[in-house]
């Protein structure tokens, strides 16, 4: 076929000359000589349903096509990709029609990989203008993540403005996406009813969601496909415990508290929707709340929040991982999130921060439990106000030989670390509540500051390693509040060669000065 075909709007007769030849298009381009907006004269008579109280859509009742029908009568599916501000439900599917495009409509919505989460017939349709067909069930949606809402025209003949998709359609809370955002826009796919997968001139076919936002999350059951979005973040959420953080008082306690089951993970109500499968976060700007993860979450873009969900990982882990791997990116928040691995393995940690080049990492608020270690932390990473505890312990450690050695906080290597106001419960299994080792790298400015800290062979076990040295301004700890079981009653432990700055650690119960043990 000749790139003008592909690159022009085509008459019927042209289009019936090229098929006579034996010839088939590859694409889906709209077919001139068609019939403009203002030579419809149905186009006057409203066939909108009434949206219900609350319900949105991307477009109005007096929005337009530059063309109502097309000349082209192939049998064809029709979509846009969008997304939601906010969690919510998708009630149904509109799309605008001309009194030319005739036949059995079917909408459809899809997940932005192509599997069909619910489908509708249209019935009582008018003549022309916006038709409206609702699910038999609701679908939930979550912000953030692209979806594809898409109507079957088994006679062609279809509504179309071209080149719409060069750039966004925004209509808070929905985002029709502009075309190469994520995937194509708008879509079509000729023959039979099909996931649409192919563009043309970021052509705009008028199909659209009727949606429902919801006020506390979604609910039932989303797509499994990678999230890509390029929603915004709020990076400056806290952690909601009813108090600012009083250093003084040492130990993680805020108020009287410390971090634990009731005031880390997800918050109390928190409507949470059924996510199967691996999450990959690569779009900067992400922004992922109130899913039940079942799978590994991997973020590797900036400006990404995940916040308010469960991460339960999955099983059939055959390499080393962690149930969140922040591999890339700059200014990403993990907040009020619980690491619950429901499969356990020798190979895979809580969370790893940072360690393949991430900057700026924020955890805040973890409620983690189920790993060998529950976080690997490296450059740039703050971990503060999160609980950690029931590392999962394994006879066989594939990594070193032996039984796993269990930390609930793991530096190998980076700088500018900050680990503070947290509650770090190891066994009197494990290795240690915190463990630095600089096996990867030297460790500088590393902030282990009013924790409340237990158990391990020791509690804080800090070791120069590889490194010649680690000096005073390496690691500073203070006012940690340490418990009483230790295997070895050695809440501190330094190598030979490390000198970290010590101040105001102390017992817990008693509030005495905590002893410090030194050996290789």
């Amino acid at each position: 076929m000749s790139s003008s075909l592909r690159n022009s709007h085509r008459t019927w007769k042209a289009l019936a000359h090229i098929a006579a030849a034996g010839l088939l298009l590859a694409v889906a381009a709209p077919v001139g000589c068609a019939v403009p907006a203002d030579d419809e004269e149905e186009l006057a008579v409203s066939s909108e349903e009434q949206l219900l109280a609350g319900e949105v859509t991307m477009f109005t009742e007096t929005d337009r096509p530059a063309v109502v029908s097309t000349e082209d009568g192939r049998a064809v599916s029709l979509g846009v990709r969008f997304r939601a501000d906010v969690a919510g439900v998708v009630t149904g599917i509109r799309f605008y029609k001309g009194s030319r495009n005739r036949g059995t409509h079917v909408g459809h919505l899809w997940s932005n990989d192509g599997r069909e989460l619910a489908k509708v017939t249209f019935t009582a349709e008018t003549r022309s203008g916006w038709q409206t067909a609702r699910f038999a069930t609701p679908v939930a949606i979550q912000p953030g993540v692209t979806y594809v809402a898409s109507y079957h025209a088994p006679r062609g003949r279809y509504a179309f403005t071209s080149g719409a998709f060069s750039s966004a359609l925004d209509r808070p809370p929905l985002h029709a996406l502009r075309d190469g955002q994520d995937g194509p826009n708008g879509v079509q796919r000729y023959g039979a009813t099909a996931f649409p997968n192919s563009t043309f001139q970021s052509t705009n076919y008028f199909v659209d969601v009727v949606f429902q936002p919801s006020s506390g999350g979604g609910t039932g059951s989303t797509d499994g496909g990678v999230l890509d979005s390029g929603a915004g973040v709020d990076s400056g959420a806290s952690v909601d415990s009813g108090a600012s953080v009083d250093s003084g008082a040492g130990g993680g306690v805020i108020n009287g508290q410390r971090p634990g089951p009731t005031n880390t993970g997800v918050p109390a109500g928190t409507a949470l929707t059924v996510r199967d499968g691996d999450l990959v976060i690569t779009t900067a700007g992400t922004v992922v709340e109130g899913l039940d993860i079942r799978g590994w979450v991997t973020i590797n873009a900036s400006n990404v929040t995940l916040r308010n969900s469960i991460v339960r990982g999955r099983s059939g882990a055959s390499g080393n991982g962690a149930g969140i791997n922040v591999r890339g990116g700059d200014n990403v928040l993990i907040e009020n999130v619980e690491v619950n691995l429901a499969y356990p393995s020798r190979y895979i940690d809580g969370l790893w921060l940072g360690y393949s080049g991430a900057a700026k990492v924020t955890a805040r608020g973890l409620n983690v439990a189920h790993g060998v270690d529950g976080m690997k932390v490296s450059s740039n990473s703050k971990v503060e106000w999160s609980w950690v505890h029931d590392n999962a312990w394994f006879a066989d450690d594939p990594n070193v030989g032996g039984p796993t050695h269990n930390d609930c906080v793991q530096v190998l290597s980076g700088s500018n670390i900050t680990i503070a106001n947290n509650y770090l419960q190891a066994a009197r299994s494990d290795n240690a509540a915190i463990q630095v080792t600089q096996d990867f790298g030297a460790v500088q400015n590393l902030q282990i500051q009013s924790n409340w800290v237990d158990g391990g062979g020791c509690t804080l076990n800090i070791a120069h390693k590889v490194q010649s040295s680690l000096g005073a301004t390496a690691v500073i700890a203070g006012q940690n509040r340490f418990g009483r079981n230790s295997y070895f009653n050695c809440p501190i432990l330094l190598s030979t060669q490390s000198f970290p700055t010590l101040t105001a650690n102390v017992w817990d119960d008693t509030g005495a000065i905590v002893p410090v043990q030194r050996h290789d």
